[in-house]
């Protein structure tokens, strides 16, 4: 990344970004007045600093309606940074957001409280529709129920969740904004053996008895499990389902079944299997 003096640009994207980059990345955000969307992207799970960057973006006039955080490390710098400037004018128009992380370098217990921490100053900004997190580490923090249920989305219409399934699913009723029309949820195995057995498709019923509105749901990832799927399947209005492959291929055929009913009493939603 060379020495900017100026980063005049409405639009930008930074790829393959390492910690040597990380004080030329943030110097060069300090100078982006003009920018509206960006884009930063670590080179491995464990590089980049996205402190420094945070840092540096905060000292702009810059006024983002998308800002998306891809492959850098879970760190409390990193979070306490990205908490401050949701409090700047720098998000105060900020419409889509993702953080998707790499690998955890702080004590999980704390990272997920800096990350409850995050959630709160995040749900306050008053443009954002579309958000997208890996809230896994939230399994980790024993009032993450209680911070969740206080939080007052505005206007978030789509979100997109990587979670770990079993006993973190019981956050979504509480994590889902009430808006939401478009949710997807990437499934991945818990490290917690704590109930192992709350389904997807319980969690999900949940959201439809708090009458969210689903319209679209999509399941991915190798985490999910067909158990509960016909009661859910009875309630659900949408326009398309779209499900991921089965980890295990001796379900295909209740999956199959329950889909094919479910199609016949809506005649109008769509089914759309992934990674086939």
């Amino acid at each position: 990344v060379p020495q900017l003096d100026d980063l005049s640009l409405s639009h930008c994207c930074m790829r393959r970004i390492w910690d040597g980059d990380a004080t030329a990345v943030g110097n060069a955000l300090a100078t982006a007045d003009k920018l509206t969307k960006l884009t930063l992207s670590a080179w491995e799970a464990e590089e980049g600093n996205l402190a420094k960057m945070l840092r540096g973006l905060k000292q702009s006039k810059a006024q983002l309606s998308d800002l998306f955080l891809l492959n850098f490390p879970l760190t409390i710098s990193a979070l306490v940074e990205l908490k401050e400037l949701f409090a700047t004018t720098v998000c105060s128009n900020l419409t889509q957001f993702a953080y998707w992380w790499g690998e955890l370098l702080d004590d999980p217990e704390e990272v997920s409280s800096a990350l409850l921490d995050v959630l709160t100053s995040l749900s306050s900004l008053t443009k954002l529709i579309d958000l997208g997190l890996d809230v896994s580490i939230l399994q980790y923090s024993d009032n993450a129920m209680s911070v969740l249920q206080e939080l007052k989305w505005n206007c978030v219409t789509e979100a997109d969740f990587r979670i770990n399934v079993g006993e973190p699913l019981r956050l979504l009723e509480h994590l889902v904004p009430s808006g939401v029309r478009v949710l997807r949820l990437e499934l991945a195995e818990s490290d917690d053996d704590a109930n192992p057995d709350y389904p997807v498709w319980e969690a999900l019923g949940e959201l439809v008895s708090r009458r969210v509105d689903l319209r679209h749901v999509t399941i991915a990832g190798d985490g999910w499990d067909p158990v509960g799927i016909e009661k859910f399947l009875d309630r659900l209005d949408c326009t398309l389902l779209s499900l991921g492959r089965l980890p295990d291929d001796s379900q295909a055929t209740q999956v199959s079944d329950a889909l094919r009913c479910w199609q016949q009493t809506h005649p109008g939603a769509a089914v759309q299997q992934l990674g086939c």
